[in-house]
């Protein structure tokens, strides 16, 4: 059984830290399962100069699946760090799949689910994250009132992602508790 090639998928940013994060978060996945996982965005990342990103530049999805596809790879596996199924990943990365599959008809690419699924699996697992983030946080700072917290994502026209955002928000309010107030 061959291994795809893996990649981890993000919405891309032109802001360095971003594709940092992302390489970060990459790495740790690629210690944890042995398998090398390639940190790729959709768009814009690419547009960040290499002298920002430690002299690696950003890859972008098409050109990354293009330039492994030159080479012979024809399997894939894209895992989206998206909170919910946004039209990126139910429009845009599905049509940049044909596009690629006009040249190369072997091409398969298969697309992970979101980290949150429409029904909500997944939304606990990420509020028990986002509750260890926001504990160590105010453990650090130590604040003299009331916390506040608000639960922001890249933003979707999407209903299905806000409503996915939103489910995610409440479970992070019902983790946390009265002491801290969650939008």
């Amino acid at each position: 059984m061959t291994v795809p090639r893996l990649a981890l998928l993000d919405n891309g940013s032109l802001r360095p830290a971003a594709t940092h994060r992302l390489r970060a978060v990459a790495a740790a996945l690629a210690a944890r399962t042995g398998y090398e996982i390639a940190p790729v965005s959709l768009l814009h990342s690419h547009r960040v100069p290499a002298a920002e990103l430690d002299g690696r530049p950003a890859e972008i999805l098409e050109p990354w699946l293009e330039r492994h596809a030159n080479v012979g790879t024809r399997e894939f596996l894209l895992v989206p760090f998206f909170l919910g199924p946004s039209r990126a990943l139910t429009g845009f990365v599905p049509g940049r799949i044909a596009k690629l599959q006009q040249r190369w008809p072997d091409l398969v690419v298969r697309v992970a689910p979101p980290l949150v699924s429409e029904d909500g699996e997944g939304s606990d697992a990420i509020a028990a994250l986002l509750e260890e983030r926001v504990r160590a946080r105010l453990a650090e700072q130590s604040p003299a009132g009331p916390a506040a917290v608000a639960v922001v994502d890249h933003g979707s026209p999407e209903p299905k992602v806000t409503a996915v955002r939103d489910r995610v928000a409440a479970r992070v309010r019902e983790r946390l508790g009265r002491g801290v107030c969650v939008w």
